[in-house]
């Protein structure tokens, strides 16, 4: 970009500007080295008292008024006022390219102008995040550190706790009309978590609701087999888990010859999970991929769509956005229903908001979360009128729990197979068939 700079333009004052950035740039990364390892000495002892990473740890008022904040707030200001320091210089050599330009196109810039006008609206942004994540000055916010490895530092994190207002402000006041689409706006045909959420009950004008029935027959077209012989992981102990969980899918992936999606709700888990059947399938000659061990998520799908005895162990995104066309996937098991985990910074501090309120934060927000996220799982099976799969789940409170109920009724009509592993395993394989 600076070679790019000389070439345009050589103007003195330019060229001292560009000099000028140069040095702000090495400022820039002498007071991010400062600040971050400040960050990293106040809470590394907190990230190791977590039991698996990536360790997310909420910046709560008693970090605020600890006696060694104030020098946070000192380096966060002279890391704010370093990023601030390049993006005016910047923007001030943009301002003079653009005086200089010959051929009167004042809108356009070259190439390395266009880098440059980038890297001073980022160096704006950056330092807009680290004030808001340090100051606590905005209560709708809620920030973190994040740890994904223990030897590296920590990241830090900001993210809106309700979004209504601003999707008021920055979407429905300024359109006229909107249509929202999607498999999974509604819960047993109703909006009303939807609509809460998003903040379009707030509207003067209630919103207008449209229910299609799906094109699929998913009576025909799909089995849903449930696992009733794993302990209740809601008080397993990890290791546990662990091993039921392997055992288990050894069985239905071998039934499955692959062709598979197994999600998870721990990214821990499923690496835990991983290193037990990866040898075992292989053998089978069934390939196992990883969510962040094998790949990333393009990669391992486009695996999935071309090779014969493939299968995918995934969490997060694998939960959403996935289309396989198919016999390439033929079962998808869900291993744990889909809470949200409670001790995540955002979900933790929308969960006691509701309860400082006198609400409660499982039947307001838990569970209306995790059955969205149940229906979207359900749907990486059934992608055209001709697929067929099993759905399976190993998480007995599925039929076990009251609330289980609710996860049953959020999918469509299904033959219906409950029993042991082996039991499953028989009708997976008689299915696909």
């Amino acid at each position: 970009s600076q070679g790019n700079i000389f070439a345009l333009d050589g103007s003195e004052q330019i060229a001292m500007l560009t000099e000028k950035l140069e040095m702000q740039n090495e400022a820039i990364v002498v007071a991010a080295e400062k600040f971050y390892g400040a960050l990293d000495g106040f809470f590394h002892e907190e990230m190791l008292r977590e039991d698996f990473l990536p360790a997310r740890l909420r910046i709560l008022s008693h970090h605020r008024q600890h006696c060694d904040w104030p020098l946070i707030l000192q380096l966060a200001d002279e890391l704010d006022n370093s990023l601030s320091l390049l993006s005016a210089t910047s923007f001030q050599i943009l301002d003079l390219a653009r005086a200089g330009m010959i051929d009167g196109d004042k809108q356009s810039l070259p190439r390395g102008f266009e880098e440059l006008f980038s890297l001073a609206a980022v160096g704006r942004s950056l330092a807009d995040t680290i004030r808001s994540c340090i100051s606590d000055s905005d209560d709708n916010y809620v920030a973190w550190v994040e740890y994904h490895d223990a030897e590296r530092k920590p990241g830090l994190c900001i993210a809106p706790i309700e979004i209504s207002s601003l999707l008021t402000s920055l979407l429905y006041e300024k359109t006229e009309a909107i249509i929202m689409t999607s498999a999974t706006l509604s819960i047993n045909d109703d909006f009303s978590y939807f609509k809460r959420r998003t903040g379009l009950d707030l509207l003067p004008e209630p919103a207008r609701e449209l229910t299609l029935p799906s094109p699929f027959y998913f009576e025909d077209q799909v089995l849903f087999t449930i696992v009733d012989d794993l302990p209740d992981w809601s008080n397993c102990p990890e290791k546990k888990a662990t091993a039921a969980i392997s055992s288990c899918l050894i069985r239905l992936l071998s039934a499955s010859k692959g062709r598979a999606i197994v999600l998870f709700t721990s990214h821990q888990q499923l690496k835990n999970v991983y290193r037990e059947i990866n040898r075992p399938l292989q053998e089978q000659g069934i390939s196992v991929l990883a969510h962040g061990v094998s790949g990333d998520p393009y990669m391992l799908v486009k695996r999935l769509k071309n090779e014969e005895r493939c299968c995918i162990l995934g969490a997060a995104s694998f939960w959403e956005g996935v289309d396989v066309i198919g016999e390439a996937l033929s079962l998808i098991v869900v291993v744990r229903l889909p809470f949200w985990p409670p001790n995540t910074p955002l979900a933790a501090t929308r969960m006691e908001r509701l309860e400082a309120a006198g609400k409660s934060s499982f039947k307001d927000y838990s569970l209306p979360m995790a059955l969205i996220r149940f229906k979207q799982g359900f749907g990486r099976l059934i992608r055209t009128d001709k697929d067929s799969g099993v759905f399976c789940v190993l998480d007995k409170r599925i039929v076990e729990k009251r609330y289980g109920t609710s996860f049953i009724k959020a999918l469509p009509k299904l033959r219906q197979v409950r029993g042991d592993t082996d039991t499953v395993a028989a009708e997976i394989k008689k299915w696909l068939k």
